[in-house]
């Protein structure tokens, strides 16, 4: 399907108006975009022990932010405002993640599970 043959507005109506049709193909459409924000994010933050599709679902959430808020009346291209919601969910999602220990993942590649397990049972005590 060419996706540059179809009007992002015409769709954002119909996504309004209740179109799954619609949301669909603006689903398809962003897809890559949502995929390759998540990328980078995943590229810097996978030592936390998550997976590329948990960074994927978080950027689908920022999608869906994005039709649910976009205005139209702002003048704002809907790629640029799908791009700042993606981005920002995924700031979001990294931030809890790093912010506190027990948010941290094991992935099965850590040497040190046991190390991070007495940290982490520590830091939970004194608290």
């Amino acid at each position: 399907m060419k996706y540059k043959d179809l009007n992002d507005y015409y769709l954002i109506d119909m996504v309004c108006e209740g179109d799954d049709i619609s949301y669909g193909v603006l689903f398809d459409k962003y897809r890559p975009l949502i995929r390759n924000i998540a990328a980078k994010f995943y590229k810097k933050y996978k030592d936390y022990g998550y997976d590329f599709e948990d960074f994927v679902q978080e950027g689908y959430i920022g999608f869906y932010k994005a039709l649910k808020y976009f205005n139209i009346d702002r003048e704002v291209l809907l790629y640029s405002f799908v791009s700042l919601c993606v981005t920002r969910q995924l700031i979001s999602f990294v931030n809890k993640i790093s912010a506190h220990p027990s948010y941290v993942l094991f992935s099965n590649n850590d040497s040190n599970v046991l190390d991070k397990l007495t940290i982490l049972m520590r830091f939970s005590k004194s608290s």
